[in-house]
């Protein structure tokens, strides 16, 4: 039974370089989804393979919306929701039906359909909402599921729900009234 992990990476270069750790391993590319922020994507120009801050126009092919160069592949979509992504692998039809930019089950549809809890699967959107990468494997052994998360823990994959709790937090924090600062005995307003 085929087993689905899934890596949260705070920037696309932490998800990439777990990409290229995990096919380096022998694992093929057809069981690696990776879906990127859009907005905080950093990725190579078509000529000389350096980072850039966005992808150009040069590097965006028009017709199917393809990153050409370093991050060949990747389809960029626009997911209510979650905003403009860009994604690569086995899982794009889930993600975004069957014509390419169209989306379907959208982040949370498509992990819960491979496995993964709804609430985590909603936390993982909100992370690429916040401007972060997954890296999704279908592994076919727990063995090989075991040696996929080591690698993605390597590369930096954060704990999904030891994040959410943080975001949660952080939240809180913003709506949670200061008190008035207190100078000689006198409210400042």
């Amino acid at each position: 039974m085929p087993k689905t992990v899934v890596g949260f990476f705070d920037t696309y270069d932490e998800a990439q370089g777990a990409y290229d750790e995990l096919v380096r391993r022998r694992f093929e590319p057809s069981q690696i989804t990776l879906i990127t922020n859009r907005q905080t994507y950093r990725g190579c120009d078509a000529v000389g393979e350096s980072p850039t801050s966005e992808p150009t126009a040069a590097t965006v092919g028009a017709a199917t919306g393809a990153i050409v160069g370093g991050s060949a592949g990747l389809i960029t979509s626009l997911i209510p929701g979650v905003g403009p992504v860009l994604a690569i692998g086995p899982l794009l039809a889930t993600l975004f039906g069957a014509g390419m930019g169209a989306v379907a089950g959208g982040i949370i549809g498509t992990l819960v359909d491979v496995g993964v809890p709804e609430e985590d699967a909603r936390l993982y959107q909100e992370g690429v909402c916040r401007g972060g990468s997954l890296l999704i494997l279908r592994a076919n052994t727990a063995a090989m599921a075991q040696r996929a998360a080591s690698v993605m823990n390597e590369f930096g994959a954060e704990d999904i729900k030891r994040r959410g709790a943080q975001w949660q937090t952080e939240m809180k924090s913003e709506t949670t009234p200061q008190p008035l600062v207190q100078d000689a005995g006198r409210k400042i307003d």
